[in-house]
């Protein structure tokens, strides 16, 4: 929309939110593997984060649906990406 005015947008960094539906995309489209892979990148940015409660969310809404598997692989990726947030604190 600001381009169709003809204004170039400032770039900004991703918000957790972003970051977090750019992790679940990751999983819905290629696997676990992958999203493992984009949680270690993501990660590794300079004050990137993951908004640990809305990757929550979608693990409950997955038991809510019946999707057991997707629930538990919502819930790994929640545990290494609390464990990967405990580890750059004592870094």
């Amino acid at each position: 929309m600001v381009e169709a005015l003809g204004y170039q947008p400032t770039p900004r960094p991703l918000t957790p939110a972003e970051h977090t539906v750019e992790l679940l995309l990751t999983y819905e489209r290629q696997g676990m593997a992958p999203a493992r892979k984009a949680l270690l990148r993501i990660s590794a940015q300079k004050g990137a984060i993951i908004d640990h409660r809305l990757l929550a969310m979608h693990g409950i809404v997955a038991i809510m649906r019946g999707e057991f598997g997707k629930a538990v692989d919502i819930v790994r990726l929640l545990a290494q990406a609390k464990s990967l947030k405990g580890s750059q604190r004592q870094q």
